[in-house]
């Protein structure tokens, strides 16, 4: 676990040490030389913890086998074949294959991708960058896509088109979603959500909410039909039909509690804060639908990423210097306890480089 600690330690002291150097910027969410250092620092460490990992989780070995798999054809034959993988993520394979046989390499790219397209949200919306960080390690998608690793880039990759959501233009964001939907298919299923994430926070949206969610769970296994008729390979393959632990449930649903205490902080004519705030509701109800059905929590990846801008623009609006303080330090124990809490034993435990044989 000493690599996990590490890696938040990193982050902590950096952020720690380009703050006290940079007094006039202390949220470091504008356009200057400290913030870009920051980024490019924790950006190379990040790179360097996901980019050569160990084969220590259960899906990495699955993916260096794919990777050799589509390898194995020539390019003449490899139009001929039909693979079960969305074509996106199997060209991008193939390209990486034609210049190396090395899987490391692999791994190294689609964690830049990764890490590069959620660096970029972060560094235009996020009121504390440092702390939409901290939260994408230990909350967010970093650690998850070790292993569920082709959704999370369909995940970064509508995250970085969250401009045209933000903005009302709805054939560039299905463009995106198409886009996404090539490295994971149920991405299409988050289309709707252009729509639902940009109600307005009342009492009639709540109700309406409120009562669409209990439809749903009331009529979850008809739904479920529906969805594993759409991506019913997929469905088996990846998670089963089998219910998280309570535990997976218990971040998610303090966010949206955490959220909805501070919701008058939260400007309900600002599309993007509208989003934000009715994200965390989805992030946490996707999560609740996952304690009966896994499958259904890989849905709340998708909004994940609006709860590390919200947290920091929360704690940015508090006025009160010494309570925004004391979030501060409650917050970056409680993430880094539950990181580390959460991984402990698991399939995560021990990390290792891949250099390192275990």
């Amino acid at each position: 676990m000493l690599a996990y600690f590490m890696v938040n330690f990193s982050v902590i002291l950096l952020a720690t040490f380009f703050l006290l150097i940079n007094r006039s910027n202390l949220n470091m969410n504008n356009e200057n030389k400290t913030t870009t250092v920051f980024l490019l620092i924790t950006f190379l460490v990040l790179l360097l913890i996901s980019g050569f990992r160990g084969g220590f989780t259960s899906d990495y070995k699955n993916y260096s086998n794919l990777f050799h798999y589509f390898n194995s054809f020539s390019w003449s034959e490899f139009f001929n074949q039909s693979f079960y993988e969305e074509p996106g993520f199997i060209v991008l394979n193939k390209i990486i294959g034609s210049i190396t046989n090395n899987e490391v390499y692999f791994f190294l790219i689609t964690s830049f991708i990764i890490l590069a397209l959620f660096f970029r949200e972060f560094r235009r919306d996020s009121m504390h960058i440092w702390i939409s960080i901290l939260l994408f390690i230990n909350i967010g998608a970093f650690y998850t896509s070790f292993n569920i690793l082709r959704q999370i880039i369909a995940v970064s990759i509508i995250f970085a088109g969250s401009r045209y959501l933000y903005n009302r233009q709805f054939i560039k964001y299905v463009i995106i979603i198409f886009i996404a939907s090539l490295f994971h298919q149920t991405s299409w299923l988050i289309l709707p959500f252009y729509f639902l994430l940009n109600l307005k926070f009342n009492i009639k949206n709540a109700i309406l909410t409120i009562t669409l969610s209990l439809f749903t769970i009331l009529f979850l296994d008809s739904l479920i039909d529906i969805i594993l008729r759409f991506i019913s390979k997929y469905s088996g393959y990846a998670y089963g039909m089998t219910g998280l632990n309570i535990t997976s449930a218990v971040v998610p649903v303090m966010i949206l509690i955490f959220v909805l205490i501070h919701h008058k902080l939260i400007r309900p004519d600002s599309i993007k804060q509208r989003i934000w705030i009715n994200a965390s509701f989805y992030y946490a109800f996707f999560s609740i639908l996952g304690l009966k059905v896994q499958m259904l929590q890989r849905f709340a990846e998708f909004f994940n990423p609006f709860i590390l801008l919200i947290i920091p623009l929360i704690i940015y609006k508090i006025l009160n210097k010494n309570l925004r303080v004391i979030y501060i330090i409650i917050i970056t124990f409680l993430l880094i306890g539950y990181n580390l809490i959460v991984l402990s034993g698991t399939g995560y435990d021990p990390y290792y480089f891949m250099w390192e044989y275990r």
